[in-house]
């Protein structure tokens, strides 16, 4: 039977669809790869949730103020993530997108069909990813989602530019309802008088 761990984590995508459909970018990409949450801008709309194919940014119901929790990649940290930090079987590494890719191609053409596919997931699907996976078993086995190569962030963005449209006219349309419903002066009181 075969088996295989996944570390549950933000996979850091190269062009986040969680950063381009926050509205007040409380979420951002960091030019060293990482995706930086700020709670201090969150508007608790969750649109980050909907957006990230993962299913990682979790929203904390039990707090009266409820923000965002997610992996941040240790960013602040100099001497990378705490869980590469902690894999002593090196299961876990840390470095750059080239250097790492670079790493798992290597760790493939040593060991040819040893992982699935022979490929390195977060190379490019979605776009492609800041953490990349190796695994011996399918992708889906371990809960990462069927994409292709289309960046997700484009998929987001059409819905994400039509808000402000959205606003203007429900903005708009309500106005006119109001003024077109609302009590004019003196109304009242000619329909008492004509009584």
């Amino acid at each position: 039977m075969e088996s295989s761990f996944r570390k549950y984590q933000c996979m850091h995508c190269v062009e986040p669809a969680c950063v381009a459909s926050c509205p007040v970018a409380a979420l951002h990409k960091l030019p060293d790869g990482p995706v930086a949450y700020d709670g201090y801008k969150c508007i608790g709309c969750r649109y980050c949730m909907q957006a990230c194919p993962y299913g990682v940014p979790a929203y904390d119901w039990s707090e009266a103020y409820p923000l965002i929790a997610k992996c941040d990649l240790c960013y602040d940290r100099h001497d990378g993530p705490a869980c590469a930090s902690a894999c002593t079987p090196g299961g876990v590494i840390s470095g750059t997108r080239g250097e790492l890719l670079a790493i798992a191609k290597q760790r493939i053409a040593d060991n040819p069909g040893k992982y699935y596919e022979d490929r390195v997931f977060g190379e490019y699907e979605g776009g492609g990813t800041s953490v990349l996976i190796l695994t011996p078993v399918a992708f889906d086995k371990i809960g990462l989602p069927p994409l292709d190569d289309t960046i997700l962030s484009d998929a987001t963005w059409p819905w994400l530019k039509a808000v402000p449209g959205i606003v203007v006219g429900v903005g708009g349309l309500l106005t006119g309802i109001y003024n077109k419903t609302k009590d004019k002066p003196g109304e009242d009181h000619k329909e008492e008088t004509q009584s």
